[in-house]
């Protein structure tokens, strides 16, 4: 039988497990009041945290009202947007420290209170920052005492302290990195305030901020975005929420500007080149007119020139196309991979102008990813080569187009070729003016048409639309969302129950001792109880000292004896019966019970003998107050001779058919008086003169006094004590039964109830105390 076995029954009863606990009521009522206590007294001077919310949309190409001929431009990937990609700009480090730039939140000032301390946000007085807000490098803490006429500054280190009188600390010589100036109808009410001001390094406000706020979708379908700050300042937190959510529109706005300021760069550069070629052909075709008198065409060839123009407007267009998409690959030789392209120039190709899009827009993520996280963020160097495989993709792409063009006007100059013949009628000089003309007439087309879409860019940057919708702006819920009271009290409740269950649960767990007679079933099969003994004060009496006595020692030692009689066989006339009493340790009530079932029997007017057979350790003569040494049981085995009627004592005056033998002096050789056989000739004369004889042997386990005599007993008494017999030592005693060494074993609990079975001491020691020598007493 392992621990585990000893502390559990086989049968578990749930009735009993439970009573074990509820004898320990005033613990847990005890723990309840002190986890209640401490909870209530925590939450009251925990400050609350309150959760701020605001909501925004993010805009798609289809929700703004852009200009119809920019409407293809997507800065979100038209209506796909990518709100994982939003919500990690809005949750960056770079928004917390454009918040904390705009609202100054490097200072934050707290009223001091007798135990906690309350932020305040609209501060009663204005603080006006000396320093720049980048050069504050360590945490400052400064307490602001306000008296009647005057107020006192000093740092937390106590290194530096000013006072001041009026209403400001401007004009005054002080160290502090910042000034006050109090309101004049502010000042009465200040009197006997103290404020503690703390400036915070920028980076350290931005975490805080940043660890505070939270970004959340309410679906996976919708393009709304919750805006959550937690703290402890309501209003502070509004204001953080709102300017969270201004900051990131202005940012979004900022993007799309900076796409129509490129395109209107482009055009602008391109001007410079058409006007120079513009002049060019101006001036060659005065020149040619000059030169050959050369005015109006034939009208016999109107026919003719129709056809042609219409030619001539197919090279036209074929020849403007190929000069955008050759102008279009120069830009894009010359520029960086993190500069953008001009959108939607009037090439005809949807393809590269889709390209163009794409290109301007993993540009446009790159710079918003590398303003958060830096160029060696592995998210920009990923959009770094996304970009170059978008230019090197671009790039392929244009001189297809322009091979594509190509091979157009080859076809068309081929037709033009033979327009050219049907009108080989029309003078050379005509003709050549016509080529001046129409060069000139392209030129000036695409002027105009450049010159429109820079006015239509222009317009589209200075009237840039919102790329957010503010849904609901910061609202502050008004319950608290730290602490949960409800469930810190509920928390407290169950840790109050837990607590002492535990400590009485491993309490349990670790007790090995006998407690109750469901113990000694526990080990022993088909154990017999004959009695329990309660615990016995010190104010009580502990011997049976009246035949008449009704005291609790008397009454458990009647009913022992009772129950002894059914142990015993049946008797035969004129022979006494023997019972031995013993145990597996000292100090478990063995002599105590001894005598007092002696005199339960010569109570009844039944001659007893109690013999002290305990020669190693006696405790009897202390009951009868004679010295240790007193002739007896020793001294009778010792020399046979002696008649041992000799030493009997009547320690009872009340029980005259009571007699006792005492140990006698201590023998260095207990076992071998015992075996001598004088004890086998002293019980068998003792059972013709008495009707009971009590043997008080010695414990079990350490000598083998009392298996030496054991043969002599009719029924045996076995002690055990509650809170003090270990029940693995019970076992010592189950094997004696089973091997038959102790026969029709009925035992006793001996001190049931004892204390309350907490603080015990898990020692024990088997120690007896062994004395030898005649004559020789305990000390």
């Amino acid at each position: 039988m392992n621990q585990s076995d000893l502390s559990r029954s086989p049968d578990f009863d749930l009735k009993d497990e439970l009573l074990k606990y509820v004898r320990f009521w005033p613990w847990f009522v005890l723990s309840l009041i002190l986890s209640l206590v401490t909870t209530f007294i925590y939450l009251r001077y925990t400050p609350n945290v309150y959760a701020t919310q605001g909501k925004i949309k993010v805009l798609s190409t289809d929700d703004s009202m852009s200009i119809p001929e920019l409407s293809r431009v997507s800065f979100f990937r038209g209506s796909n947007i990518n709100l994982d990609n939003e919500i990690q700009l809005l949750s960056s480090y770079q928004m917390a420290e454009q918040v904390v730039r705009e609202l100054g939140l490097t200072e934050s000032l707290w009223k001091q209170g007798r135990i906690v301390n309350t932020e305040i946000f609209n501060s009663p007085f204005e603080i006006k920052r000396n320093i720049p807000i980048d050069s504050i490098t360590d945490v400052s803490i400064y307490e602001i005492v306000f008296g009647e006429d005057d107020f006192s500054i000093s740092n937390e280190a106590g290194s530096a302290s000013q006072s001041f009188s009026g209403l400001t600390t401007m004009g005054v010589e002080h160290d502090f990195p910042f000034d006050i100036i109090i309101p004049e109808d502010q000042q009465a009410r200040l009197d006997g305030d103290s404020y503690q001001l703390i400036i915070s390094p920028l980076k350290r406000s931005a975490r805080g901020i940043q660890a505070r706020t939270s970004i959340k979708r309410p679906g996976d379908q919708s393009d709304i975005l919750l805006v959550e700050y937690q703290g402890e300042s309501q209003e502070k937190s509004e204001a953080i929420v709102n300017t969270l959510m201004k900051i990131f529109n202005e940012d979004g706005k900022e993007d799309k500007r900076r796409v129509h300021l490129r395109t209107i760069e482009f055009i602008d550069e391109r001007f410079v080149t058409l006007i120079e070629e513009l002049d060019t052909i101006e001036g060659d075709k005065q020149q040619f007119k000059q030169e050959n008198n050369f005015i109006d065409l034939q009208a016999n060839a109107a026919v003719d020139l129709q056809r042609g123009t219409e030619v001539d407007r197919a090279v036209f267009d074929v020849e403007s196309q190929v000069l955008l998409a050759e102008t279009l690959v120069k830009t894009l030789r010359e520029t960086s991979g993190t500069e953008l392209l001009p959108a939607n120039i009037g090439i005809t190709d949807i393809s590269i102008n889709d390209q163009i899009d794409s290109y301007n827009q993993a540009v446009l993520r790159r710079d918003r990813l590398a303003t958060a996280g830096g160029s060696n963020n592995p998210s920009v160097q990923l959009l770094d080569a996304t970009i170059n495989d978008y230019r090197t993709s671009l790039d392929r792409s244009l001189e297809a187009y322009i091979a594509q063009l190509n091979i157009s006007k080859e076809l068309i100059a081929k037709r033009s070729s033979e327009v050219k013949t049907e009108l080989s009628s029309i003078p050379l000089k005509e003709k050549v003016l016509r080529d001046i003309e129409r060069k000139q007439k392209i030129k000036e087309e695409l002027y105009l048409y450049l010159l429109e879409k820079r006015e239509i860019a222009a317009i589209s940057y200075a009237v840039t639309d919102d790329v957010t919708k503010i849904i609901d702006y910061a609202i502050t819920k008004g319950n608290p969302v730290k602490p949960k009271r409800k469930l810190f009290y509920l928390g407290s409740l169950i840790v109050g129950l837990l607590v002492p269950f535990g400590v009485l649960y491993v309490l349990f767990l670790l007790d090995t001792k006998v407690h109750r007679k469901k113990d000694l079933e526990d080990v022993i099969d088909d154990v017999v109880v004959v009695g329990e003994i309660p615990q016995i004060s010190r104010s009580e009496d502990h011997v049976f000292t009246n035949p008449n006595q009704r005291t609790v020692v008397a009454e458990a030692s009647r009913i022992i004896s009772s129950n002894i009689d059914y142990l015993l066989p049946e008797k035969q006339p004129g022979r006494g019966q023997v019972v031995l009493t013993t145990s597996t340790i000292k100090g478990e009530g063995k002599t105590f019970t001894a005598l007092n079932y002696s005199l339960a029997m010569a109570s009844i007017r039944k001659k007893v003998l109690l013999i002290g057979a305990d020669l190693r350790n006696p405790q009897l003569h202390t009951y009868i107050n004679v010295a240790k040494n007193v002739p007896g049981l020793s001294n009778y085995l010792n020399d046979s001779d002696q008649d041992w009627r000799s030493f009997l004592l009547k320690g009872f005056n009340e029980f005259p058919t009571h007699d006792i033998l005492l140990a006698g002096a201590l023998p260095p050789n207990p076992v071998q008086l015992l075996s001598n056989g004088n004890l086998d000739k002293l019980v068998e004369e003792a059972r013709r003169e008495y009707d009971f004889i009590v043997i008080d042997a010695a414990p079990t386990i350490l000598v083998t006094d009392t298996l030496v005599i054991s043969h002599l007993a009719d029924a045996t008494v076995y002690l055990t004590r509650a809170n003090h017999t270990e029940r693995e030592l019970l076992k010592w005693c189950r094997d004696l039964i089973k091997q038959g060494k102790l026969k029709n074993v009925g035992f006793v609990i001996n001190g049931l109830g004892a204390g309350s079975r907490k603080g015990y001491a898990y020692r024990y020691s088997y120690n007896y105390g062994y004395r030898y020598g005649y004559g020789s007493s305990k000390k």
